[in-house]
């Protein structure tokens, strides 16, 4: 009966018929098949033909368990843990499957040791759950392979064991498991093995990954890379010719091609972190922020470090790029069409770029005036305000961003930040009307401290950068009185950049010392 409901399910032999399968399992599950209650279990709790009732699941799969069904256990053990029709209750969720655990059920050793990895159990035990990845990845279970391979690359709950991790990932990735074959690939990418990397991404973005078209781009963008390491050779090269494997949609439609041309191309770069952004991959976004900052197209810039700003070093970016006042060019686009921050944010990526060549039109043609109204009167703009396009530091917002990336432990943002205290931030005099009126109005930015350094003097915002700007004259005593404040709030701040390893911070903190003592 649990075989003629299963070819009706499948259609082998027959038509498929949802409603003649459920009928002949429930005949099987009238007999006390346990198998049987377990699959009709996942025929209404996917809604495989049938409407979806996460209720009719769990009593079938509570009566399997009844049972001793051993499949029973492992999906009763989920629901409690994603509070399907009964509350959420991990206790009860390791329960269930401890019960199948003891019944050798790789499903269970997998999502026990997830719950053991994560810390999600009272009983936390990181080692157990090493024990449980490896009954489980003994058994073939992909995903349990990959979660070994990565304790095995980070060293978690064992010793760091680099060749044990690649193996783990080569087995899930055999398996076309898609992060298997992407961490696989990541892998590659370290070993400077760029054609087996490339045909790793290239099977996770057949499944549809989208860190794996984040990863081809960095791939092409083989010399950014390289700067970052310190390298600065750009000539090892990259792929070029398999773009021809990948649809508009960004999925893989051949895998066949086994040999690439190695060259380094920004543009294929651009595209595949446009594909992966679009998507909402952060690291993609910053990497496009990167991208148009350095191609001066500060609008574009802004937009994508502003969607990736959760990430620290889109923070420190954001800090940079106002300290610089590079957001110059946004105001004048705000002052040009009406664009506002909120707006930018909202818009879609065709909807940016449509706007952005907009603005540029529209400078061109302001410019073209401003050259023909120069040529018949060289001085009708000499009394003109200052010109918005001209970067003018915002120190206000720069101090804001620095202070975010900070609090997740970013060192560069502690050093830039200290070298903003140092020599910026008693300039009074550099500050403009429009941020004097900001200044006077801005509130205490709540509970920013140092997440990683309790004891130390608390960073928060509750400082000279957050008070009203002085409307007297400041005396000499006065400015040398602030530039001490700012000497002291500097050191701090390289101190912290030390902890989190800056070796800038290091070198700026020898400097001052010296000075100091001579």
């Amino acid at each position: 009966m649990y075989m003629l409901g299963y070819m009706y399910e499948k259609g082998y032999g027959i038509s498929m018929d949802i409603s003649m399968a459920i009928y002949w399992y429930g005949e099987a599950a009238k007999l006390k098949f346990g198998k049987a209650y377990n699959t009709l279990g996942n025929i209404y709790e996917k809604g495989i033909g049938v409407q979806k009732d996460d209720k009719k699941a769990y009593e079938y799969y509570k009566n399997g368990a009844d049972l001793g069904e051993i499949s029973c256990y492992t999906n009763l053990g989920q629901m409690y843990e994603n509070g399907q029709y009964v509350e959420e209750n991990i206790h009860q969720a390791v329960y269930w499957y401890q019960r199948a655990v003891q019944k050798n059920c790789a499903k269970a050793q997998l999502a026990l040791g997830k719950i053991y990895y994560y810390g999600m159990s009272p009983n936390y035990n990181f080692m157990e759950a090493i024990k449980l990845f490896q009954k489980s990845a003994e058994q073939g279970e992909a995903e349990a392979q990959v979660y070994l391979g990565l304790c095995y690359e980070n060293g978690y709950g064992v010793v760091k064991d680099y060749v044990m991790a690649k193996i783990n990932f080569e087995k899930a990735s055999m398996q076309n498991d898609v992060l298997g074959s992407l961490y696989l690939g990541k892998i590659y990418m370290k070993e400077n093995n760029i054609n087996a990397a490339l045909n790793c991404f290239l099977i996770s973005l057949s499944k549809g990954s989208v860190d794996a078209l984040y990863y081809i781009g960095k791939l092409y963008d083989k010399e950014e890379e390289e700067n970052n390491n310190g390298n600065g050779n750009s000539n090892n090269g990259l792929l070029t010719s398999c773009m021809n494997t990948i649809g508009s949609d960004g999925l893989s439609k051949s895998l066949s091609s086994s040999s690439y041309l190695l060259t380094t191309d920004k543009n294929m770069a651009l595209k595949y972190y446009l594909q992966a952004a679009e998507k909402g991959h952060s690291l993609a976004q910053y990497r496009l922020g990167n991208h148009y900052c350095q191609h001066k197209k500060y609008i574009l810039a802004l937009y994508w470090y502003l969607k990736s700003s959760h990430l620290s070093k889109s923070q420190n970016a954001l800090g940079q790029f106002y300290e610089l006042g590079l957001d110059s060019e946004f105001k004048k686009a705000r002052k040009l069409t009406g664009l506002t921050l909120d707006c930018l944010l909202h818009y879609s990526i065709e909807q940016l770029y449509s706007l952005y060549n907009h603005y540029c039109q529209m400078v061109q043609t302001s410019n073209n005036n401003n050259n023909n109204n120069n040529n018949n009167n060289n001085n009708n703009n000499n009394n003109e305000g200052e010109d918005d396009s001209e970067p003018r530091s915002n120190l206000k917002e720069a101090k804001k961003w620095y202070y975010r990336s900070i609090l997740q432990g970013n060192a560069d943002a502690a050093f830039n930040l200290g070298q903003l205290y140092e020599t910026r931030c008693f300039d009074f005099s550099k500050l403009t009307g429009e941020e004097e009126e900001e200044e006077n109005k801005s509130k205490t930015i709540k509970n920013e401290k140092m997440a990683t350094d309790k004891n130390q003097e608390s960073l928060s915002s509750r400082d000279e950068f957050t008070q009203p700007l002085p409307t007297h004259q400041l005396s000499p005593e006065e400015i040398a009185e602030g530039q001490s404040r700012y000497i002291q709030k500097a050191i701090l701040l390289y101190e912290k950049a030390k902890k989190l390893g800056s070796k800038e911070a290091v070198e700026r903190l020898k400097q001052l010392q010296f000075i100091a003592y001579h």
